[in-house]
């Protein structure tokens, strides 16, 4: 069998994923304690031995490019094949990816060739644990053009997804987008594998035309109704991180005495680039249920939260059903509790991050932030003293004087115009806030 070339779509803007994904794509999104979301597809590739991948980033990918480089944490640093990330050219006859099949049309020329016998084509922003050779096989036994990953989840989910039916021998019947009242059917993984001439034909035809962009619109569902399209159902975990609950809950669910997602498995290990910090250091603190990653040092409580690297949680301050990403600042007496604070946030001695009443949805973002959760964006500085409520989203790099005062009630959202949050560009930690990386 000829090399198989693997394309990672990266590169669509995630603003359900609220403030998050304000500096960076969804897919460079830290989970876990110490990976990247993107991680996952990588991790899989390697273990599935394919060595051929590129990556379609388009918005916000400087935190893509930095994590994966020349991919050599995962053996992809290769001449031949290895690892490249690909944004659009705008020029004279060139435009910005406008879907997801235009992103495949735009680097045609990768896989508009003799080489290869498949394309596989991957979601860069979902967290699950696939050996792809199984899906291939799959696909070659099928004798149809096209294979798509399905998995089954709960019905009241599937309008978040493609909805799938199949017949008894695996050929999909049916493919919705997002429907609004499922009672049944499989979700689409928003994996595909496509024989590449096939491929190939189908893009010069849809995307050529200059109408038509969308992978599952324009491509797959027509093909569908053809009987061209085989699905693959997927026994394992799958989580697609589209919303800042997913991520929250997903995360959650690594704290479990059994997760279903085993981060500790030697057999299928999840790579990603170190973190050259020390180990992590208890100073008279407490950690319970919890994920602690080097570099942090810890003289306050920690319970049933996951913590990047670097993170300080000073004596007396208590740290609770929160994920707090690299070189966070918890002062003396102060409180997280049910939030996401995104890296490199100072939070004041004795500030609550979370309090109040959980019932006061957001504001802004009524069907994101409506179960207690709080955000906290990148670089910000939480006064000292400060009373955030719950289900507030607060934007990155605020300074004291962005908040109206010192208690934000629940519900509410302070948010930056983006020329101001691109003009202010970094941390503005109070004086002597970062002495502990000295201590």
């Amino acid at each position: 069998m000829k090399p198989i070339i693997t394309m990672i779509l990266a590169g669509g803007k995630s603003e359900r994923m609220l403030v998050l994904t304000r500096l960076r794509s969804k897919t460079a999104l830290p989970f876990g304690g110490k990976y990247r979301i993107i991680d996952f597809a990588l991790s899989n590739c390697v273990h599935s031995g394919l060595y051929d991948i590129a990556v379609l980033a388009q918005y916000t990918p400087q935190s893509l490019h930095a994590h994966i480089r020349k991919g050599g944490p995962w053996d992809l640093d290769r001449r031949s094949g290895g690892v490249r990330i690909l944004q659009p050219y705008v020029g004279s006859d060139a435009h910005w990816y406008r879907g997801t099949a235009d992103a495949l049309h735009q680097n045609i020329e990768l896989f508009d060739r003799e080489r290869y016998d498949y394309v596989l084509v991957l979601s860069g922003d979902h967290v699950y644990k696939m050996d792809y050779r199984k899906f291939i096989d799959f696909h070659r036994d099928s004798n149809l053009p096209i294979s798509v990953a399905c998995a089954p989840i709960p019905p009241e989910e599937l309008s978040r997804f493609g909805c799938l039916e199949l017949d008894d021998d695996g050929r999909v019947v049916k493919f919705v987008e997002k429907p609004k009242l499922p009672t049944r059917g499989l979700a689409s993984m928003g994996i595909y594998i496509f024989n590449r001439e096939f491929l190939v034909s189908l893009l010069k035809e849809v995307c050529g035309a200059g109408e038509r962009y969308d992978l599952v619109y324009d491509i797959i569902i027509p093909q569908v109704e053809q009987g061209r399209v085989a699905g693959y159902e997927f026994g394992g975990y799958w989580e697609d991180i589209g919303t800042v609950k997913s991520y929250y809950r997903c995360s959650m669910d690594l704290l479990a005495e059994f997760p279903r997602l085993n981060l500790h498995d030697p057999r299928w290990q999840i790579i990603t680039r170190p973190s050259e910090q020390p180990p992590m250091s208890v100073q008279g603190g407490t950690v319970v249920g919890s994920l602690v990653d080097n570099g942090c040092i810890i003289r306050g409580e920690v319970r049933n939260s996951i913590l990047f690297p670097g993170v300080y949680v000073d004596s007396e301050a208590r740290v609770s059903d929160a994920i707090v990403l690299s070189g966070v600042y918890v002062g003396p007496r102060a409180v997280v509790d049910c939030a996401v604070v995104d890296k490199d946030v100072f939070i004041g001695e004795g500030a609550i991050v979370g309090c109040g009443d959980r019932r006061t949805v957001n504001e802004d973002y009524p069907h994101l932030l409506d179960e207690g959760l709080t955000i906290v964006g990148k670089g910000t500085a939480i006064p000292e003293g400060a009373r955030i409520g719950r289900n507030c989203c607060l934007d990155c790099f605020l300074r004291a004087e962005d908040f109206p005062n010192i208690k934000i009630p629940s519900g509410t959202t302070i948010r930056l115009k983006e020329e101001e949050i691109f003009n202010r560009g970094q941390i503005d930690f109070p004086v002597g806030a970062r002495d502990w990386y000295w201590e």
